[in-house]
C-alpha cells in the first residue's frame, strides 16, 4: 500500500475543521504536540500507529478512512465496525509508559521498512532450490514483503541447524520456513496492517484475538492453522511438519517438535 502523506494530512486537517477543533483541542484530547500535528497535517510525516489510533478517536472517524478514505464513517463514531471501537477502548486503558514503548517499537519497524524489502527483488532462484511447482504457487500468493520475510526465516533456520548441530535435513527446514506463512495468502496483510496488529497484540496482551471475526485479525492469529490445512490437501507432509506450520504462532502446542522450535526461533528474529 502506498501512503500519500500530503493527502492524508489534508484529510486530517479537513476533518478537524469540520468538527470545529483547533490543534490545541486535538492536543488536549490526545497528548500529541501541536508541532507534530502540524507536521502531519502539512504532509511532512505520517502519523505513527499509536498516533493514528488517537487521531481516529479524536476526529471520530476510522483509521482506514484517514489512510485511504475508503471506509465510510458509521454511526459508531466513524469507526468501521464495533471491533475497532473495542480496540480504541483497549488503547485508552494502557499506561503512558506502555504507549512510549509501543511508539519506539513502531519507529524501529518503520526504519526497517524504509530500507527493506519493498526495494529489493525477491530471490526466486533461492526459493527454487527448495520448493516444487505447487509449493511455489502457494508461496507466490504472499505479498512481496512476506516473501522476503520467509526467505530471511529460511536462512536463519538453516544457520540455527548448523550452529546447534541439530540433525534435521536442511532442505526440510528450508521448505518449512518458506511455507510457514502461506496461510496469509488468502488475505495478505500489508506492512502497515501487520505492524499495527503486532503492536495491538502487545498492548492488549493477546485479548485482540477475541475479535477474529475481523478478517485482518483472523489472518494474523490463525494463518498457521490455515496454512497447515492447505498443505494437508497434498498428503505429502509428515505430522511434525504440519504441526510446525499450524502452531508457529500458537502457544497451545505442548508436545516435542524440533521443527517447531527452530521455526519459532527463526521467525521471532525476523
Amino acid at each position: 500500500m502506498s501512503l500519500d502523506m500530503i493527502t492524508i494530512g489534508k484529510r486530517i486537517k479537513e476533518r478537524r475543521k469540520e468538527l470545529h477543533l483547533t490543534l490545541a483541542d486535538i492536543k488536549a484530547k490526545t497528548g500529541i504536540s501541536t508541532g507534530n500535528l502540524s507536521d502531519i497535517e502539512n504532509g511532512n510525516r505520517l502519523p505513527a500507529s499509536p498516533t493514528l489510533v488517537q487521531l481516529a478517536d479524536a476526529l471520530q472517524c476510522s483509521t482506514d478512512w484517514i489512510l485511504m478514505h475508503s471506509v465510510p464513517e458509521s454511526e459508531n463514531n466513524g469507526c468501521s465496525d464495533l471491533g475497532e471501537l473495542e480496540i480504541l477502548d483497549m488503547y485508552r486503558q494502557i499506561s503512558e509508559e506502555d504507549k512510549e514503548e509501543i511508539y519506539m517499537i513502531y519507529r524501529v519497524k518503520q526504519f526497517l521498512w524504509a530500507i527493506g524489502s519493498h526495494f529489493k527483488e525477491v530471490d526466486y532462484k533461492y526459493v527454487d532450490k527448495f520448493l516444487d511447482s505447487k509449493e511455489k504457487e502457494l508461496f507466490n500468493k504472499l505479498k512481496h514483503n512476506e516473501k522476503h520475510h520467509s526467505i530471511r526465516v529460511c536462512k536463519d533456520a538453516i544457520n540455527i541447524l548448523r550452529e546447534k548441530n541439530i540433525e534435521i535435513d536442511d532442505k526440510k527446514i528450508a521448505k518449512l520456513s518458506l511455507l510457514h506463512d502461506i496461510g496469509k495468502g488468502e488475505h495478505s496483510l500489508n506492512i502497515f496492517e501487520k505492524s499495527t496488529l503486532v503492536i495491538l497484540n502487545k498492548i492488549t496482551k493477546g485479548k485482540l484475538r477475541r475479535l477474529d471475526n475481523i478478517k485482518n485479525i483472523d489472518i494474523y492469529y490463525n494463518h498457521g492453522e490455515k496454512g497447515a490445512r492447505l498443505l494437508k490437501e497434498y498428503n505429502k507432509y509428515d505430522k511434525e511438519f504440519l504441526e510446525a506450520i499450524e502452531f508457529h504462532h500458537n502457544d497451545k502446542f505442548s508436545g516435542n517438535n524440533k521443527l517447531l522450535d527452530i521455526i519459532r526461533e527463526s521467525d521471532n528474529k525476523n
